[in-house]
């Protein structure tokens, strides 16, 4: 009875001490604000659906779980087999029949189990449960601390909670108090980290010198957790609203400007408010008074657009308006952030949407930041684009460059595809419902890459202007590359966003599914919770499986195990069970998958299409296609390769299977580079334009990266179906290439000296290498090589290679530049125009290289661009056409590609070049940044070319020596084989 009292008593001071804790914690969360206070335990099970962070958290937390079960199912077995192999000895021992023995055994290793899965769940599930809730405090932005406290609470109530549910209620019990445990130590360390926060605000306020202001709850605002400084600051605006309601009228006049002038004052400085926790009145009051602000804002731009129109040029006197400094800094920063987000932009066409009666905006980006872009200004109010028009009507540049329309931007289609880039202003659709809505319509119309500038605002600013979420943004089609918020003058916040590519057919009427890859995992948004949630049920159909396969093992060695008794085996029964078992499991494992692998692949991809907005009936299509892919693509794959064991079988299969499964003795590394390499391909081939985009630039940086570094492959064994994906790669690589140099020639051109900025090309320092290598090999294997007159066949409109080679290493020798593109021609002409000697020494033919024959004889050395003749067939017939009309002794300098390489360059095959009339002597391959390999050969005399035509020219082998710096071996002995070979035919002939 005392006994009982006593515990009573526990239980009512445990009671009385969490309530008391939850009280001052409450209190303290109070008293540090939000910010400050534990930022996770505030989920509840619904969060689980909502599709973003919850959805993500609950779906990971359950994979771990399920992935730990997965050790703790190992650990059990090891258990039990052990168990049931002890228990047959000792049964045998005893004498006991062989069915009694296989009995007693299977009793025996149930009961050994079931003691170790309990040892096993109270250690493996505070640890767990502590784990897991130290990670969901960081997660939800918490710190350290606070996931410390509130991990720890865990682990003690999850082992304290299922040590005394045990006691009392035994099993049931267990599973609830430790539920239970593991909730309530999780609250009460985070009510402990909440009254540690508090007790150190308190401290620190009664500290000298404090800076931390004293929180009050404002019933006039209404708002949570608010302290005095914000109270004050909307006390202060709410009065300035109404004051302005009061006006009769909102032209300029001194009570007009001074109450606005206030207004501004106090919004602009940096500010604690949060306008999304504004009482109702008060949100009201926010978009009348944005509303207010917006007419006013009309009236004083109309009324200084009257009065800059009186002078003859109006664009002097801009500084007039009281306003215009801060128009300059805005435009300033939206662009720094166009050019710091979205490399190489160089807009030529420019829309700005809400541009008023004084297009500042537009003036100074088009007179300071653009001045060579056409800008289109857009209004719905012809009076404003009136007034504008007046404005520009003296400037000849400006008015040539700068057009008015008036019309709404929801009636815009088609014009919207010309604009690189489209700039809205912070008033166009005030309420957020109206700001969504232009945006999407931006989204469904706007060119592919195209960039879009969006005003927003932030903090007490947004009692000025509306607040757009980036999250609107992105819906409407967009990827937001930047969100800037200023704490100077500059009122208005900047999302720079980049229109997505999109395919032949609308986006909102095509499949939404299908188009993620691996890198979506890492986007810490939808795509993370889709690939975390397909995990999730992969693991957890696996535990299926994995229950399957052990009934399926322990049917098969109790039966085992009583016909080995039976036989008469004692000490090797438990092996040979082992062994019937094994063979038994291997079995039923790859039936488990070819039933349970299409079913997961058809479930998911039908809700991957749901979860993306595809329709009912795009969901169903997928992942019926997806069932009978898997099954079909198995049964194919399993009858034509009896050797392998398919884990997965493809529902799509691609170009990238069918290039990866056809190479001949390949192995994990090449497969594994093939695959990716097609994967980018693939993705490259759907671009809309290959023309410089963030988009093109990642893809072939990408693409860059994968094929540089040295690797096995060997491209001439792929299949025909990865051949032809090769050639196609290599075409897209030209063309970007084309597109890359004709967007930095055009760049380049806009300075005065464009030799002095070539280094904004971003692959310039590869041409240097490139060059000096060329260079190198020419002295090293031509000695006293001086060449007049030089010749580069596929200059481009970016000659780098000639303009390198003339200014650091053959200052005294005459370029002659041949391309069949008079553009680029062009444009490279105008890269030298500022430098006298290169301009003197560097001409620029257009003609193609086939048409070409006596003016190639007066050349001491002639470069041949990588890309003159992609195919084989075609560079072998330009090698044979410069061998017939190349003066005897004349060198050669081809570029190539080796390795992986080879899916950007063309190869050359050294045996076509001496076939075309050369001896070669170099084949060099770097394994450093420079792409290209390089073939230096020497034209043959008419002598000994005609001896070797009638097969008396037999050398035993190529001159080729390896140079110690890295030429290829592999090459040369190639084609000393070759020599060989010829040689023996010589004589055996």
């Amino acid at each position: 009875m005392l006994d009982m009292q006593k515990r009573r008593v526990r239980l009512l001071l445990f009671i009385t001490g969490i309530l008391a804790l939850s009280m001052t914690a409450e209190k303290s969360r109070e008293l540090v604000g939000k910010e400050a206070a534990s930022k996770s335990g505030q989920s509840t099970f619904m969060n689980c659906f909502d599709k973003g962070s919850g959805s993500l958290a609950c779906t990971s937390k359950e994979g771990v779980k399920l992935y730990v079960n997965n050790i703790r199912s190992a650990h059990l077995e090891m258990v039990r087999q052990r168990a049931m192999g002890k228990a047959l000895a000792d049964a045998v021992a005893e004498g006991l029949t062989p069915s009694e023995a296989a009995k007693q055994a299977q009793k025996v290793s149930a009961k050994a189990t079931k003691i170790a899965a309990r040892q096993a769940n109270r250690i493996l599930g505070p640890i767990i449960s502590c784990g897991w809730d130290f990670f969901e405090a960081m997660y939800s932005g918490g710190s350290m601390m606070e996931g410390f406290l509130r991990g720890t609470g865990t682990l003690f109530g999850t082992y304290v909670g299922g040590f005394h549910g045990e006691e009392r209620f035994g099993k049931l019990g267990y599973l609830a108090g430790s539920h239970v445990g593991s909730w309530g130590g999780g609250r009460i360390g985070l009510m402990i980290y909440d009254v540690i926060s508090g007790l150190k605000y308190m401290f620190m306020s009664v500290q000298p010198n404090n800076s931390f202001p004293t929180a009050t709850v404002a019933a006039t605002t209404s708002m949570e957790a608010q302290n005095v400084e914000v109270a004050a600051l909307v006390q202060k605006i709410a009065a300035l609203h109404a004051a302005i309601a009061k006006l009769p009228s909102l032209s300029p006049s001194p009570d007009v400007n001074a109450l606005f002038t206030s207004l501004v004052m106090a919004c602009v400085p940096p500010s604690p408010v949060d306008v999304t926790k504004l009482s109702p009145d008060g949100q009201r009051m926010r978009e009348e008074l944005i509303r207010l602000c917006s007419d006013a804002e009309g009236h004083l731009e109309a009324h200084y657009a009257d009065m800059l129109a009186a002078f003859d040029n109006p664009l002097d006197h801009l500084g007039r308006f009281p306003y215009f400094s801060n128009y300059i800094d805005l435009s300033k920063l939206e662009f720094d952030l166009l050019v710091r987000y979205i490399l190489g932009l160089a807009p030529s066409r420019v829309a700005f949407v809400g541009s008023g009666p004084l297009p500042f905006s537009s003036l100074v980006l088009a007179a300071r930041h653009l001045p060579n872009t056409l800008f289109d200004n857009y209004d719905r109010c012809g009076a404003a684009n009136d007034r504008a028009r007046k404005l520009v009507r003296a400037d000849k540049d400006l008015n040539a460059r700068m057009s008015f329309h008036t019309v709404d931007v929801a009636n815009m289609t088609d014009e919207l595809d010309k604009y690189d880039v489209v700039f809205l202003a912070a008033l166009v659709g005030m309420a957020a419902e109206d700001k969504a809505k232009v945006v999407a319509h931006l989204g469904r119309h706007m060119t592919d890459g195209a960039a879009l500038v969006v005003r927003s605002a932030h903090g007490a600013r947004a009692f000025l202007y509306p607040i757009v979420d980036p999250e609107d943004i992105r819906r409407g089609g967009f990827d937001v590359l930047a969100v800037y918020h200023p704490d100077n003058e500059v009122v208005n916040s900047v999302i720079i966003a980049l229109e997505k590519s999109r395919e032949l057919v609308g986006k909102e009427a095509a499949s939404k599914s299908g188009q993620s890859t691996f890198m979506n995992c890492f986007d810490k948004g939808s795509s993370r919770l889709a690939s975390t949630s397909k995990e999730g049920v992969k693991l957890y159909v696996n535990n299926i499986r994995s229950a399957h396969l052990e009934m399926v093992r322990q049917r098969t060695m109790g039966k085992a195990l009583a016909d080995d008794v039976a036989e008469g085996l004692t000490s090797e029964a438990t092996k040979q069970a082992h062994k019937v078992c094994a063979k038994a499991t291997n079995i039923a494992a790859p039936q488990a998958n070819r039933i349970l692998g299409p079913i997961i692949s058809c479930g998911w991809d039908f809700f991957e299409a749901m979860y993306s907005g595809g329709s009912m009936m795009g969901g169903f299509l997928r992942g019926t296609g997806a069932l009978f892919g898997t099954y079909v693509g198995g049964f194919l794959a399993r009858s034509s390769y009896h050797q392998l064991r398919l884990a997965h079988s493809n529902s799509f299969p691609t170009a990238t299977v069918a290039t990866t499964t056809s190479m001949e003795a390949q192995n994990g590394e090449v497969a594994a580079l093939v695959q990716k390499i097609a994967g980018l391909h693939a993705a490259i081939a759907k671009l809309p334009s290959l023309s410089p985009s963030p988009d093109v630039n990642a893809l072939f940086t990408s693409l860059v990266m994968a094929c540089v570094p040295p690797s096995p492959v060997d491209v001439t064994k792929l299949s025909p179906d990865g051949q032809r994906m090769r050639e196609e790669l290599i075409r897209l690589c030209s063309d970007a290439e084309g597109h890359l140099e004709a967007h930095y020639a055009d760049m380049l051109a806009a300075f005065d000296n464009p030799l002095d900025h070539l280094g904004r090309f971003p692959y310039f320092s590869n041409y240097i290498d490139l060059s000096k290598l060329e260079f190198d090999l020419l002295v090293r294997y031509i000695p006293g090589l001086a060449p007049s007159r030089v010749a580069f066949v596929g200059s481009g409109p970016l000659p780098f290679s000639s303009l390198v080679l003339a200014a650091r290493h053959l200052p005294n020798t005459l370029f002659d530049n041949y391309d069949r593109c008079g553009a680029a021609n062009d444009r490279a002409r105008k890269l030298v125009h500022a430098d006298k000697d290169l301009n003197a020494r560097m001409s620029f033919h257009t003609v193609d290289v086939a048409n070409m024959t006596d003016e190639l004889g007066k050349y001491d050395v002639v470069f041949l661009a990588a890309l003159v003749g992609m195919a084989a067939e075609d560079k072998a017939k330009v090698v044979a056409h410069l061998g017939r009309h190349m003066a005897d002794g004349a060198a050669l300098v081809v570029r190539s590609a080796h390795g992986a390489r080879a899916f950007l360059y063309p190869i050359v095959d050294p045996e076509d070049i001496r076939r075309g009339g050369f001896d070669v002597l170099a084949v060099y391959h770097p394994d450093n940044e420079v792409v290209n390999s390089v073939i230096i050969a020497r034209k043959m005399d008419a002598h000994a070319k005609g001896l070797q035509n009638g097969h008396a020219h037999a050398r035993g082998t190529v001159p080729i020596v390896s140079p110690p710096c890295k030429c290829c071996k592999m090459e040369a002995n190639t084609l000393q084989k070759r020599e060989e070979m010829a040689t023996m035919t010589e004589l055996s002939i």
